[in-house]
């Protein structure tokens, strides 16, 4: 795939991204101004699993910016881009754990 085309593709997914869960944010709150987990359970999972695809995404947008000259993006960039996102996660669940 082209650099430019998955540069452009990775930020219109992340604008959606953001603009439907800052959407879901403002409508989903109830009368005291809470979400409730519970009740959401399955809306708060989909947003995290969308956001780690979109952290995958331009991941692998940062890795293959390393490799300069190329204009397609190589296996070395994505698996680049697929390690920096699964330090993040491993990061991010090792700080909520302690």
């Amino acid at each position: 795939m082209q650099k430019k085309t998955l540069s452009v593709f990775s930020g219109l997914y992340l604008i959606v991204y953001f603009a439907l869960m800052f959407y879901w944010a403002f409508t989903a709150p109830d009368e005291s101004g809470g979400i409730s987990f519970e009740e959401h359970k399955f809306n708060i999972i989909g947003f995290t699993v969308f956001g780690f695809i979109g952290l995958m995404l331009m991941s692998i947008v940062l890795a293959g910016e390393r490799d300069g000259k190329e204009t397609k993006v190589n296996k070395k960039a994505v698996w680049g881009g697929v390690a920096i996102a699964a330090f993040f996660l491993i990061w991010r669940l090792l700080m909520a754990l302690f």
